[in-house]
């Protein structure tokens, strides 16, 4: 490596170590001394040129131990008063609040000791950090209900008579016309049969070149044939009366 690479891998070592005093947000004592300490080792003290210490009043850092409400609420005081909260006991502690629920036995009380940090009570820590506690809510007076006024009676009205309805007539079934017999069908099928015949040969025979006197009689007896067969074979005209009561 180049006295370059040496020089700036030195500085990012104590710059990284820097971050790790600095996450807390308070830099103590003995965290300066030993990165300016590290940094002369390396020969980068420029990596801590900057570096400044909080003054002592915006040092403090509390730490509350308890599950209790009264814990809650001074964790919630110490935020809105924007002092520090820990979360774990570090060095940079400087004030240890201990709940009704945690043992006097809890080793993190004589390490808070050992470390220089204030071990109080809650209300101590209340005064001791200068917090004013959150005076209860006092619930809300119960709306006060009004009988409502007594309902008047009111004379019954008398309800009109309506007509019923008329019910509409049910329309008469059609008729329906016997089935023709099977001979007349055949006799009807048969003559519609050669009229069409007579009509497919006419129309041949005119477009062959006969003339119209040959076509236009054979024309009509096709006609004729094939409107006789559809009258014989139509229900209609064997059974008039049916037909015209239907209609």
């Amino acid at each position: 490596m180049s006295s370059s690479d040496v020089h700036r891998a030195h500085l990012d070592f104590v710059a990284a170590m820097r971050a790790v005093a600095e996450s807390d947000g308070i830099v103590t004592d003995d965290e300066e001394r030993e990165l300016r300490h590290v940094a002369e080792a390396l020969g980068v003290p420029e990596a801590l040129r900057d570096l400044r210490r909080a003054p002592s009043a915006d040092r403090t850092r509390v730490l509350v131990l308890g599950r209790t409400a009264a814990a809650d609420a001074l964790r919630a005081a110490v935020l809105a008063a924007r002092i520090p909260l820990a979360k774990n006991l570090t060095a940079s502690v400087t004030h240890l609040a201990v709940a009704d629920d945690v043992p006097a036995a809890e080793p993190r009380l004589a390490r808070a000791r050992e470390l220089g940090a204030a071990v109080l009570d809650l209300p101590a820590a209340w005064q001791s950090l200068g917090l004013v506690p959150v005076q209860p809510r006092t619930a809300p007076a119960p709306p006060v209900t009004v009988a409502p006024p007594p309902p008047v009676a009111v004379p019954p009205q008398p309800t009109a008579v309506l007509p019923p309805a008329p019910v509409p007539a049910r329309p008469r079934p059609a008729a329906t016309l016997p089935p023709v017999p099977r001979d007349r069908q055949w006799i009807a099928w048969i003559t519609m049969g050669t009229g069409l015949v007579l009509m497919f040969l006419t129309v041949i025979a005119l477009f062959g070149g006969a003339g119209l006197a040959a076509g236009i009689p054979l024309g009509a007896i096709g006609v004729g044939l094939l409107l006789g067969g559809w009258t014989v074979g139509d229900p209609k005209s064997r059974y008039p009366a049916i037909s015209s009561r239907k209609a």
